[in-house]
């Protein structure tokens, strides 16, 4: 197994073997609940303390816009179309070129095989059930996004990590094709961190319980929905102070102190 990912301390195969036999050891993260746990302990961020943010000035009651790791481009999603989000994920731009493939025996055999390259220049190395990338692997664009972890049926699906093209990086839980469950996200300006976010999400939104922090020392921990602070949640300043209470579109709002 490589070295564990800088995002989430899980074990992933790194450059994968790419004969047919596949890898001598298994490549798969280590998976159960003491690793779930580890999403929101210290070492989800990388054993330091919680990272400050850049932006002075910033108060709890603005909107995250911009410091959220979901802000602007969600976790699967190829921001080259319009508004910056394409209706077809990353994994979905090829399904039409494998399909096209021999199905062989469908499910019925899982094989390691060498790194098929796709009429786009990109790259996927790993496991094939028939025409469809199935089991643990590697898939890299031609802008240099990239993914490596479980797929089901051609979708990513189980536990991955997702590099983007502009260093941000996913690492955790998806369900066809976004992220969904369990996971860190990391969002950077070249190559320092700004904002942090460990926790739960669905359909590729933090939604949940989730810890998000900023570089300049601040924290927010506690409820989001669709993306955004809402419910309870404890927010921290770096100066010490703290507010507990309720949030609704990343405002505070109603009870509090």
């Amino acid at each position: 197994m490589g070295q564990p990912c800088s995002v989430c301390g899980r074990g992933f195969q790194g450059d994968i073997d790419a004969s047919p036999e596949g890898p001598s050891s298994s490549p798969y993260p280590v998976a159960g609940a003491s690793v779930l746990g580890g999403f929101l302990s210290p070492a989800a961020f990388g054993g330091s303390p919680l990272p400050e943010r850049k932006e002075r000035g910033w108060e709890p009651s603005a909107s995250s816009s911009g410091a959220s790791p979901s802000a602007g481009k969600r976790v699967g999603k190829n921001p080259s179309g319009p508004g910056g989000l394409l209706n077809r994920t990353y994994f979905d731009q090829d399904v039409d070129e494998l399909s096209a493939l021999p199905s062989g025996n469908g499910l019925k055999k899982l094989e390691w095989r060498p790194t098929y390259r796709f009429r786009n220049g990109g790259t996927y190395t790993g496991q094939w059930a028939g025409n469809m990338r199935h089991g643990y692997g590697q898939q890299c664009w031609p802008d240099g996004a990239c993914y490596e972890g479980e797929w089901n049926r051609n979708r990513a699906e189980g536990m991955g990590r997702f590099i983007h093209t502009d260093g941000d990086v996913y690492c955790g839980e998806w369900r066809a094709n976004v992220a969904h469950g369990m996971g860190v996200y990391n969002h950077q300006t070249e190559s320092q961190r700004v904002t942090c976010y460990a926790g739960q999400w669905e359909n590729d939104l933090q939604h949940g319980f989730g810890v998000e922090s900023w570089e300049e020392g601040c924290s927010y921990e506690g409820e989001f929905r669709a993306g955004q602070k809402h419910g309870s949640g404890t927010y921290y300043w770096r100066d010490g102070s703290v507010y507990e209470g309720s949030w609704r579109g990343n405002s505070i709002n109603g009870f509090g102190a």
